[in-house]
């Protein structure tokens, strides 16, 4: 038996035996113990399945294998995600209950789960509940996927690295995977796809993906056998729809970068560097071998680990972390969506300088170095302590008309690209990106809701202190807006909606992203219009989301829709709403600490200190 718990999350869904990955057969030889989930008698057949695996591979004598029954999830409650969290916790219970009564708190288990675990992080939500708390591993074993995979001979995804398999909202919002020719992508293939000739599949898929200049060749999920087949007309038959899974290859095609924003500069789809894997595992094996029980700093060791990758090292640093806020005004301010007016924006420019503002105190107080941009505000002469790198005085009342030009847009990209270049020269560990602009909520709500395609009252917040009666107005205005510019259509690409709801501060800081990306900085990302900059930079280049490291959830209530499309988790909830990068100066500490924690902790073997039981 093994030292401290160490749960493999298996996901097996359907499919034959003889499908099962080897990744997922090495997980379950390597376990004290094999749980099997039972979800009563509408779904015996996947207990049959995951019993006949086990018979088939399982060749440990000494590894226990136990069946055990899911609580129930209670279908009546009105509140469909408190019904969920609810049941999520009464599933952590269970499994908690059947480690502790089977296997104790040390030791391997192998739970077979539903689903892939690397697509759909509901089992990783649950295990992360788990008393005690393991090290988790998440296995990809044998579903719909994992068995189209072995069917064409195409490599399964390894999580943690570039993907194969994705969802098809992954691949819409977030572009091409990086470094992969050939995409397993999942979509219900039981409602949009059964009236399509397959001979005209890629054509649609190129519609609906954004890809409309590429040749997409797709497969069906038929093309892996009866089997599958069969069981997935059961469980549409059961369910009313299914997802099912289909081949993408792109035979043509700009490298890497899908966006449709032929209007913007060739730079910011330049691919950005690879993570560097070799040192991320060389610091994860560093993290397993200092005096600690394995991952018991939890998200300080991942951020060390992350970190490590982005910086192509095996010892992290968050030491320099520059901050560079950029300011501009908006000509929507015109219609009362600010409780503040427009006049403020000069002004803190003016109080940045003076080093009176929180973002101020707060970059003194981390020794970082300050730089505030004038992107495009009203102030008609350039301001001490300034830097001025602007297209125009302020973005156009975008209710009557777009708010920038293409050539407008393609200035703000560039000047966040100059911005970056100058912070570059001091080498900095990290990078921080602030805004200060009135109604620059009312432009990043309209962004967000004209990206994630959901209506302003979804997205629009209180902003600078709006009450219901203002935030119902400033909604409607939004709404007008998508409207006026047919932001809701499929097929509008991010350049566009930059250009027709945007701001000139906010385009800085998409083209600040992708330029701290491509020159292998990573981006510390503060709240809602920020975080908005940065769906907009992944929107045009994908291969900048990895370099994104997100702060904080702010109070502003789009920013969780915008968390949530980024697959990001922040590392703080303070109910903050300042903006001004406020809340990603807040977060340097944890991850210098998570730095310090990594270099300088001792190894059992430095330290004497005797290691886990092997």
């Amino acid at each position: 038996m093994t030292g401290a718990l160490t749960l493999s999350l298996i996901g097996i869904g359907c499919g034959d035996p003889a499908q099962l990955t080897l990744a997922g057969v090495r997980a379950i030889n390597a376990a004290d113990l094999v749980l099997i989930p039972r979800k009563g008698e509408d779904k015996s057949d996947l207990a049959e399945l995951r019993r006949a695996i086990c018979a088939q591979v399982l060749t440990n004598a000494a590894t226990r294998l136990v069946e055990f029954d899911l609580p129930r999830r209670n279908g009546e409650c009105k509140d469909y995600r408190r019904s969920v969290e609810d049941w999520h916790d009464a599933v952590a219970a269970t499994w908690s209950r059947q480690i502790a009564d089977n296997l104790g708190s040390r030791g391997r288990v192998a739970l077979l789960i539903w689903g892939d675990p690397s697509l759909y992080d509901s089992s990783l939500r649950i295990a992360r509940r788990l008393d005690p708390a393991p090290m988790i591993e998440v296995i990809p074993g044998i579903t719909a996927i994992q068995a189209l995979c072995a069917a064409h001979a195409l490599p399964l995804n390894d999580i943690g690295e570039p993907f194969l398999v994705t969802t098809g909202r992954r691949l819409r919002e977030g572009g091409w995977p990086q470094g992969a020719e050939t995409v397993v992508v999942m979509l219900d293939g039981g409602t949009a796809f059964q009236s399509l000739d397959p001979s005209g599949l890629h054509i649609w898929w190129g519609a609906y993906l954004g890809m409309p200049d590429q040749i997409i060749l797709s497969g069906a999920l038929a093309d892996v056998g009866a089997t599958i087949v069969e069981a997935r007309r059961m469980a549409r038959e059961r369910h009313g729809w299914i997802m099912d899974s289909y081949i993408l290859k792109r035979v043509s095609g700009r490298d890497n970068i899908a966006t449709g924003d032929s209007m913007l500069p060739e730079w910011v789809c330049e691919k950005s560097p690879d993570i560097s894997i070799s040192h991320r595992e060389a610091a994860r094996a560093r993290q397993g071998e200092l005096t600690k029980p394995a991952g018991s700093l939890g998200r300080l060791e991942t951020l060390a680990i992350e970190l490590a990758g982005l910086q192509h090292t095996e010892r992290p640093r968050a030491d320099r972390v520059p901050i560079i806020i950029f300011a501009g005004d908006h000509g929507i301010a015109a219609h009362g969506v600010s409780a503040f007016p427009q006049e403020v924006t000069i002004a803190m420019m003016a109080n940045f300088c003076a080093g009176g503002a929180a973002i101020s105190v707060l970059a003194r107080e981390l020794g970082s170095q300050l730089e505030v941009v004038d992107a495009g505000t009203l102030a008609e002469q350039p301001m001490p302590g300034v830097v001025t790198d602007k297209p125009r005085r302020g973005s156009r009342d975008f209710s009557k008309e777009a708010a920038l030009d293409v050539k407008e847009l393609a200035y703000a990209l560039d000047c966040g690209k100059r911005a970056v270049a100058r912070a570059a020269a001091s080498q900095p560990d990290l990078l921080i990106l602030g805004e200060m602009g009135i109604g620059n909520t009312t432009s990043a709500a309209a962004i967000a809701a004209a990206l994630l395609k959901t209506d302003a009252e979804t997205i629009a917040g209180a902003g600078t202190g709006l009450d219901a009666a203002g935030r119902a107005h400033k909604a409607r205005v939004i709404d007008a807006a998508l409207a006026c510019h047919g932001l809701k259509a499929s097929g509008v690409s991010a350049g566009q909606v930059l250009c027709a709801v945007g701001g000139l501060e906010i385009a800085a800081i998409s083209g600040a992203v992708i330029a701290a990306a491509q020159q292998r900085i990573p981006v510390l990302v503060d709240g809602f219009i920020a975080s908005v900059g940065a769906l907009a930079a992944s929107r045009i280049n994908a291969s900048c989301r990895p370099y994104l490291i997100f702060s904080h959830r702010s109070a502003e209530q789009g920013h969780r829709l915008v968390l949530d499309a980024l697959d990001a988790h922040p590392l703080l909830d303070l109910d903050l709403r300042l903006g001004e990068g406020s809340g990603a100066a807040l977060a340097v500490p944890i991850l210098r600490l998570a730095c310090a924690l990594h270099n300088r902790m001792a190894t059992f073997a430095e330290a004497a200190v005797p290691d886990r039981k092997g």
